[in-house]
């Protein structure tokens, strides 16, 4: 259904208050398990129906474990992204992989590039009270890349690499 979401309107804003809820339950979670430890990576699968549902929860849990939030326009569209401050956010910038699907990838194209800034925009962010997981993951991920044989300007760009899906028409 290609028509049951505005896809630029999303994540909505009670999606982006659910996707953060979820995110701190993820976290806490996760601390409880491995005693008082954060995750440095988090995954997520991206499904067409979940995310027409419920208007895109689970991309504010990704976009929320990064550590940036939306923008909205006047008319409540999510058009651009902000870095929460690490004295806000009160916790690690954590990293994340995300898989979607071709519905998904084919409804809200736009959505995953926005993923993808979130990221680039978190790997940059400065370390100041917490540590950033993203900027470790990306520094990791090149030098392993570059150890591989693949050039050091390639690796730096795969390095940020983090939503995987399959090719249109795939």
């Amino acid at each position: 259904n290609l028509y049951g979401i505005n896809a630029e309107a999303t994540p909505s804003e009670s999606a982006w208050e659910k996707g953060k809820m979820l995110a701190d339950n993820t976290i806490e979670m996760y601390r409880r398990r491995h005693h008082d430890s954060i995750p440095r990576k988090v995954s997520y699968t991206l499904w067409s129906g979940e995310f027409i549902e419920t208007g895109g929860a689970t991309i504010a849990q990704v976009l929320y474990m990064l550590g940036v939030e939306p923008i909205r326009d006047t008319f409540g569209r999510v058009t651009d992204l902000k870095l929460i401050p690490s004295k806000e956010l009160g916790r690690p910038r954590i990293d994340v992989v995300v898989q979607t699907s071709g519905q998904l990838r084919d409804l809200a194209a736009s959505r995953l590039f926005l993923i993808n800034k979130a990221v680039e925009m978190a790997a940059e962010a400065k370390y100041d009270e917490y540590e950033n997981l993203v900027a470790d993951g990306v520094v990791e991920t090149e030098r392993t890349l570059i150890e591989k044989g693949i050039t050091p300007k390639d690796a730096r760009e795969i390095s940020t690499y983090r939503v995987f899906g399959g090719l249109n028409g795939g």
